[in-house]
């Protein structure tokens, strides 16, 4: 499959669920609807983008098979961490679990000829993102996350 095919699959595919979970989104009520169909507008957006590159504009495709390349290592223990995050939100709570998801995942997809060096400013990035959702969430719109044994 070249990657004009593989887009012409994708962008297809992320309208139909843009549609479907805008209409899933009618059910929300005024003001709280404003946020996720602006989401999915703009996602719908993207999507109609991609699309109308790989129509009018073939050449400017990364030109190759999908997912050549890929390390499927990395793929497949992003997919296993973002199953255990699933599931560690609702037990340990939100703000830690995000700590330790935001850590462990950029650490798998980056470089890790660092060592412990990156490990430390990943650290640092997570507990400054942590905190940022913290004060967005909790402080200024006083939304509440879920909540769990530590937090």
């Amino acid at each position: 499959m070249t990657m004009r095919k593989f887009n012409y699959i994708l962008s297809i595919l992320i309208l139909a669920l843009c549609f479907f979970f805008w209409i899933d989104a009618a059910g929300i009520r005024p003001p709280a609807h404003i946020y996720p169909k602006t989401v999915i507008a703009i996602t719908a957006f993207l999507a109609v983008a991609l699309l109308v590159q790989s129509i009018f504009f073939p050449k400017a495709l990364i030109q190759g098979k999908p997912f050549e390349g890929t390390k499927y290592g990395r793929v497949l223990t992003t997919l296993l961490s973002t199953i255990v995050y699933f599931f560690a939100v609702k037990t340990i709570g939100f703000y830690v679990s995000s700590f330790f998801f935001l850590v462990i995942v950029t650490w798998i997809l980056g470089d890790k000829s660092e060592g412990v060096k990156a490990l430390a400013r990943l650290g640092i990035l997570g507990i400054v993102v942590v905190g940022l959702v913290y004060a967005s969430f909790k402080l200024f719109l006083k939304v509440p996350t879920p909540p769990g044994i530590l937090f």
